[in-house]
This record gives structure tokens, C-alpha cells and sequence, in this order.
């Protein structure tokens, strides 16, 4: 591979890496349950993490080699994009990927204090930052990535759904 082939490689596979294990942290979130024991939470941080650093990697990359660190390029090349699917030409959505950037850093600052205390972390911002995320990734695969992802997307929600249906059917009633 040449340096240009290395970069896109680059770029794209760090991305691909995050999804997947951002991907891997939900089912395996779903399948063990809101009630598991620390240290499974640890494997779970693990993933988020791992994740966070590829996406990093992915931003890094793709703002040194494509955008030569320009905002302003970021922003075109996102507004050329929107505008390629959707017909308005916008770059706003490049602030939608630095609050993501954003609000991602924070959750594993989060997530870290809490395991430091030895504490869950509130399920209800777990949960909110999982529909933010799957909003993000949604948009990111099935509106903006490549076609044939948007054959993907349904066939990745049938095992989060089938698991979260099974789990809800076999959980112990709540007390109130």
C-alpha cells in the first residue's frame, strides 16, 4: 500500500473498529442486564474506551491527511456531503460530530469517576447518551456512509432487539 491507500485504510477502518465495538458494548450491555456485577462493567468501560480511541484516531487522521487541520475544509467538505444526500448544502453536522467527540469524552470521565467509587452510574444518562449515539451512528451508516451500509443497519437492530425483548419478558417484576 502507498501512503494515500495507508491513510484511506486508515480512515475508514478506524471508524469501521469504533462502530463495531461501540456495536459489541450494546448487545453485550443488553445481554447481561442493568443489574450485573462491577467488574463486568469493567469489561464494558473497556469497550467504550477502546472505541473512544479509534474514533479519535479516525478524527485525527482524517483532520490531518484530508482536512490539514482546517476546520473551515471540515466544514465544506460536510456541507458538499449533505447537500450530495439531502439536497441542502449545510456544514452544520461537523458540530454534531464534535458534540459527540464531546459528550463521549465526558461519559468515559464519568464512567471513570464512578468505577474509581466503586459505583453504577446513573442507568437514565447511560441511556441518554445510548439514543444520542445510536441516533449518531444511524445518520453516520444509513444516511451519510457508503450504500451498501444501509443494508447493515436493519439486520444489526434485530439482535438488539430480540435481546432486549427477551431480557424485558424474562426480568423479575419491579417492585413498588
Amino acid at each position: 500500500m502507498n501512503a494515500p491507500e495507508t491513510v484511506d485504510f486508515t480512515i475508514q477502518w478506524s471508524i469501521r473498529v469504533s462502530l463495531i465495538l461501540v456495536y459489541t458494548r450494546l448487545i453485550y450491555r443488553l445481554w447481561r442486564g442493568q443489574t450485573a456485577q462491577f467488574d463486568k462493567r469493567t469489561s464494558e468501560y473497556s469497550l467504550w474506551l477502546v472505541a473512544f480511541l479509534f474514533m479519535v484516531l479516525h478524527v485525527c487522521v482524517s483532520f490531518h491527511f484530508v482536512h490539514q487541520w482546517a476546520h473551515s475544509d471540515a466544514w465544506d467538505r460536510t456541507a458538499i456531503e449533505t447537500q450530495r444526500i439531502t439536497g441542502l448544502r449545510s456544514g452544520y453536522g461537523i458540530w454534531a460530530n464534535y458534540l459527540m467527540l464531546a459528550v463521549w469524552s465526558l461519559d468515559l470521565i464519568r464512567n471513570t469517576v464512578a468505577q474509581k467509587e466503586s459505583r453504577i452510574p446513573s442507568l437514565f444518562v447511560d441511556r441518554m447518551v445510548a439514543f444520542f449515539f445510536a441516533f449518531m451512528f444511524i445518520n453516520a451508516t444509513a444516511v451519510f456512509g457508503p450504500t451498501g451500509y444501509r443494508y447493515l443497519v436493519l439486520p444489526a437492530l434485530i439482535p438488539v432487539l430480540v435481546i432486549w425483548r427477551i431480557k424485558k419478558a424474562t426480568a423479575l417484576p419491579q417492585r413498588q
